[in-house]
This record gives C-alpha cells, structure tokens and sequence, in this order.
C-alpha cells in the first residue's frame, strides 16, 4: 500500500463533544441567518437578497 492510499483510507475519529459542539454552532449559524434574514430561510431570504442587490440595497418597502 502506497502512503497516497493509506492515507485516503484513513477514518477522522471525532468526540461526541467534537460533534456537540459542531452541532451547537450551525445551530447558532442557523438562528443568525433566520435573524439577519428576517425570520425567513431558503429560497424566499435568496430572491430577497438578490432583488436587494439588483435595487441598490432598496427592500421596496
């Protein structure tokens, strides 16, 4: 086995605090963006987004 391949093969063991904590902050992640979005997620925050672009940063309200 080449060290190319037994590297590739090699599994990344994480704690389940390792994985608490990465759960934590995309949750955290997550309630920023509804906050900064508006309370709105996906596709509706995106058109949002974009047609605040395409108007120079007006929201048209």
């Amino acid at each position: 086995m080449t060290p190319t391949t037994a590297a590739s093969r090699r599994v990344r063991h994480t704690s389940p605090a390792d994985d608490d904590r990465k759960n934590a902050a995309a949750a955290l992640q997550r309630a920023l963006d509804r906050r900064d979005n508006g309370g709105s997620t996906g596709r509706a925050a995106l058109q949002r987004a974009l047609d605040r672009r395409d108007n120079g940063g007006s929201t048209g309200h």
